[in-house]
């Protein structure tokens, strides 16, 4: 079986089986060099949980749902939500 590196991946932070946070930190520890990004109708930028994981390096973004294809999540407005260049831009 092969396997490719992801490029990103978008996490929900609210998971039937686990919370979000702990995937990223299980993504975090099996490959520290792809990037985490939040995704949650239940947390905002602001929450201090968000804040903290921003801070940690545990996500590198976060995005508030809902999530729309006009909204200006993944344009040029974005990459203030998403220090360090996340999406490598």
């Amino acid at each position: 079986m092969q396997f490719h590196r992801l490029a990103v991946m978008l996490v929900d932070a609210k998971l039937p089986d686990m919370d979000g946070l702990d995937v990223a930190g299980r993504v975090r520890g099996a490959d520290p060099g792809v990037p985490v990004i939040m995704v949650s109708g239940y947390f905002y930028q602001d929450d201090p949980d968000i804040q903290a994981a921003l801070a940690e390096g545990l996500i590198c973004g976060f995005v508030e749902k809902p999530v729309c294809a006009r909204c200006d999540h993944w344009g040029h407005g974005s990459r203030a939500m998403l220090p360090g260049g996340c999406l490598g831009g």
